[in-house]
């Protein structure tokens, strides 16, 4: 499941950074990398909470 979710979470971020530049929005394309979904270690997907 965790795949499935940085998959979904990548693909939007592809989408939605080209889509808010069309719409006149800005970003700054060098604070990307520290919003990669695959840097979500922290978040727990399996109900474990010990």
């Amino acid at each position: 499941m965790q795949g499935q979710v940085q998959l979904r979470n990548t693909v939007y971020l592809e989408r939605v950074i080209p889509a808010m530049h069309e719409q006149g929005g800005t970003s700054d394309e060098t604070l990307l990398k520290h919003v990669s979904p695959m840097h979500w270690n922290h978040i727990i997907l399996t109900d474990d909470y010990d």
